[in-house]
Formats: structure tokens, C-alpha cells, sequence
């Protein structure tokens, strides 16, 4: 598995314990990763921090693999796209890379449908709700 690093790790010694490194995720991620740590902070108490939880999380993604000796597939998604909307996906992607500099039109488009699911999950929970009501 690769992670693409901005700053990569420092030179790592016998004695040190721990490595350092920075890796860029989209804003939607950033955001729903601070709320979630707010809600935790919150319920559970000041013990909760954004480190903490990533690490959490990389421990469970760690044991669940260990369980199972299947590899995740990987899924594909077929798209056809009008040359106009790909030209202004390349004019946004290359905006951006001026920031993140290994930025690729896959991870705009991953960003783009993770984005629209995170709005339409909220959407569709709400009308849920409502019809519960």
C-alpha cells in the first residue's frame, strides 16, 4: 500500500521509537475527520485527539486484514465524459497541483464522488428521518 507523502520520514535510529511523516487528504476527509474527533471529545471525553484516532484506525485496518487472507479487491468504474467536462477536470486538477503537487485527475474524481456521497447520505438519512416521523 502507498501513501503519498509530502514530507517523507525523517531518518529513523535504533533508539527512536516513533516516525514522523505528512500526508495529504482531501478538505471533505480533513472535515469529516475533525467533526468525528469533536463528537468523540464530547461523548467520551478530552482523551480523544485526530492522532489517536488515525491510529486507531490503521491498527483496526491492520487486524482486519490479518483475519483474512483474502486481498480487498479492487473495483473499476467504467465513465464516459464529454471533453468539455475532462478539459475543466484537467484545468482544476492542474490549480491544484500547484498546492499538492502529486495531485491526479483519479484523485479529483475520487474526491468529486466521495464528496457527493457524503451529501447525498446526509440527504437521503434526512428524508429517512422525516418518513420515520
Amino acid at each position: 500500500m502507498e501513501i503519498l507523502t509530502e514530507q517523507e520520514p525523517t531518518e529513523i535510529t535504533s533508539e527512536q521509537t516513533f516516525i514522523s511523516f505528512t500526508f495529504i487528504v482531501g478538505e471533505n476527509l480533513h472535515n469529516r475527520i475533525n467533526k468525528h474527533v469533536n463528537k468523540l471529545k464530547s461523548t467520551e471525553g478530552p482523551g480523544q485527539s485526530k492522532q489517536k484516532w488515525v491510529i486507531d484506525a490503521i491498527k483496526e485496518k491492520l487486524n482486519a486484514e490479518n483475519l483474512s487472507e483474502d486481498l480487498p479487491r479492487e473495483k473499476s468504474l467504467g465513465l464516459k465524459i464529454s471533453l468539455n467536462l475532462h478539459n475543466q477536470i484537467l484545468k482544476r486538477v492542474e490549480m491544484m497541483r500547484k498546492v499538492r503537487s502529486s495531485f491526479s485527475k483519479k484523485q479529483w474524481i475520487v474526491e468529486a464522488i466521495a464528496d457527493k456521497l457524503d451529501r447525498d447520505e446526509r440527504t437521503v438519512q434526512r428524508n429517512l428521518n422525516t418518513l420515520i416521523s
